[in-house]
């Protein structure tokens, strides 16, 4: 496994996680479905690279 690979899966690991508990942020935000967004985007990203 190319380290490359190994960083994309710990950041994709991560953004599950934090994904995976969002009760700590302010839903009220408006900055909330922002934040939501961008990490799924990002997420979304890392999935499309892992997989190529």
């Amino acid at each position: 496994m190319s380290n490359n690979h190994e960083q994309l899966t710990s950041k994709r690991n991560l953004l599950e996680f934090i994904l995976s508990d969002t009760s700590h942020l302010d839903k009220n935000d408006p900055y909330y479905s922002i934040y939501i967004d961008e990490t799924m985007n990002e997420l979304f990203q890392i999935e499309k690279e892992i997989n190529k």
